[in-house]
């Protein structure tokens, strides 16, 4: 299973000046650490309500020169629930959004580091990407204003124990017709969990 990889520490969880103010200089380290690599895209089957898609293969994303990487494993199901819906019918066709809004959800869905530094990331990502200063600026202010309701739903369904991850035989054969919310709640039923190491991804 990949694992999400780093050479750099992140901020503390805690809320302490000191914390802030770590958060803001590892911030501004990722915005001038800076390489034209971007994220490779990768394949991906979309389910039938056309908001969820699982990764057929890992996402790679190498944080500018910092030494950081990102890996989102091929299995994880993306529903970009860290950008407002409202905003989808803009951003959903452009490819580039679309990486980095899976870096994003995986973050998210992990939760290895802060909600801040997540939201950092991504517009870093989204940066290396090539997304436009419009909608890149706008996206970065609104998952900051509004990102913690996914970040705290996230929470709660990891702690539920509902899946956001398919096995390879899952993926090669996803049922005709079917949603992301019914085949997760039938993988639910049947016992199926995230892989356990999941829950130990740490940046380091």
């Amino acid at each position: 299973m990949s694992a999400l990889l780093s050479t750099l520490s992140p901020p503390p969880q805690s809320s302490s000046a000191f914390s802030w103010a770590s958060s803001l200089l590892l911030g501004l380290s990722l915005l001038l650490l800076s390489s034209c690599a971007g994220i490779r895209p990768v394949s991906v089957k979309f389910f039938t309500d056309h908001r969820h898609a699982v990764l057929m293969e890992d996402l790679v994303y190498p944080v500018g020169i910092s030494g950081m990487r990102v890996v989102v494993p091929a299995g994880f199901v993306t529903d970009y629930a860290s950008v407002p819906p409202e905003l989808m019918p803009t951003l959903g066709r452009n490819q580039s959004f679309q990486d980095a809004a899976v870096v994003h959800d995986f973050l998210y869905w992990t939760q290895p580091v802060s909600r801040s530094f997540a939201d950092q990331i991504f517009e870093k990502a989204m940066i290396e990407s090539g997304v436009r200063t419009w909608p890149r600026s706008p996206m970065s202010i609104i998952v900051r204003m509004r990102g913690e309701s996914a970040w705290i739903t996230n929470q709660r369904e990891r702690a539920q124990g509902l899946p956001k991850y398919l096995t390879l035989e899952q993926r090669q054969n996803l049922p005709a017709g079917i949603s992301w919310p019914d085949y997760r709640q039938q993988l639910y039923a049947q016992g199926h969990r995230d892989p356990a190491a999941w829950a130990k991804v740490r940046l380091r």
